[in-house]
């Protein structure tokens, strides 16, 4: 009779254990993010994002697609678009300099295999004209 009590205590113990621990992860799961994703870079840049005319500006971009090719589409204010390859670095970054001389929003946009396997923009961003 002891070794029952005994066997059904630690199992009454143990069940109670097993039940806090996955009450504990499921909410943590559901309420916190993980570190790593709350400090990733944009993986578009543009510095300094306000410009004269003429003026140079640096583009940066991050977690490109590494083997298959990456585009440039370059769009001006006027809407007229041109695309161009980008050799992207083995750790999937590019960066550039560009200097605008039409004052308006202009919108750099990398387009690239995406994962799930059609292509389109990968990251994108705008620097403003003066």
């Amino acid at each position: 009779m002891f070794i029952l009590l005994s066997r059904l205590a630690r199992l009454l113990v143990g069940t109670t254990v097993v039940i806090a621990v996955t009450g504990f992860m499921g909410f943590n799961t559901l309420t916190t993010t993980p570190v790593a994703s709350k400090h990733k870079d944009p993986p578009c840049t543009i510095s300094p994002s306000t410009v004269a005319v003429n003026q140079a500006y640096t583009i940066s971009a991050t977690r490109l697609p590494t083997i298959d090719p990456v585009y440039l589409i370059v769009t001006p204010p006027s809407g007229s678009s041109s695309v161009t390859p980008v050799p992207v670095s083995s750790t999937g970054t590019w960066s550039g300099i560009e200097s605008s001389g039409l004052a308006g929003t202009w919108t750099y946009t990398f387009s690239g295999l995406q994962t799930n396997n059609t292509y389109g923009a990968v990251a994108t961003c705008s620097a403003h004209v003066i």
